[in-house]
């Protein structure tokens, strides 16, 4: 006698499990991967929003930089204006200087100052009237020179014995020039 054992039930039940625990483990790693898709999804979203901050505020330092150094570049064309114009200044002072000087006789000046309207006040000494009034004259003839004004004639007491030494007229004047003739002579206006 031959015995018939069906095998089919637990064949089925096999592959039951068999499923089921295929299921199981297909939904365990679908699972995995939404969780792990929504964690890449949050860190990636973390990680722009970071970035877009950084970029903001990068684009802030940027635009405070940016505005420093056209400040700066502002002050520094200003800088220079003041520097051309002090030196311009300078440069016409000294040839105004120079014509002044040149038709004294040396040791004459005792003094010199300017004002900022175009005029110097000289006071020189002299031996003689003859001097005072060619001293005038020369610097009237004088290019750059619009006017010049005898402001103060003194003349000064000394003894005898140092009456040759000492000067004996005291000339106070007033010269008018142009400060544009002498800008344009090398400076700038």
């Amino acid at each position: 006698m031959q015995v018939d054992i069906n095998l089919l039930p637990q064949k089925k039940k096999k592959i039951v499990r068999r499923t089921r625990r295929s299921s199981v483990i297909l939904v365990v790693v679908a699972l995995t991967g939404v969780i792990l898709l929504a964690f890449s999804a949050y860190w990636t979203n973390s990680e722009v929003k970071k970035l877009e901050s950084e970029r903001s505020t990068l684009e802030a330092k940027s635009t405070e930089i940016g505005n420093k150094l056209s400040e700066m570049a502002q002050d520094s064309t200003a800088f220079k204006q003041e520097v051309d114009r002090v030196f311009s200044e300078r440069m016409e002072t000294t040839r105004v200087v120079d014509d002044v000087f040149q038709p004294l006789a040396k040791d004459a000046l005792v003094n010199i100052s300017f004002t900022n309207d175009g005029r110097i006040q000289v006071l020189a000494q002299f031996q003689r009237l003859e001097d005072v009034a060619a001293y005038q004259q020369k610097l009237a003839e004088t290019p750059g020179i619009l006017g010049v004004q005898l402001l103060k004639l003194t003349k000064n007491e000394a003894d005898k014995e140092k009456a040759a030494k000492v000067k004996k007229y005291t000339a106070d004047y007033d010269v008018k020039y142009d400060p544009t003739t002498y800008s344009n002579e090398g400076g700038t206006p």
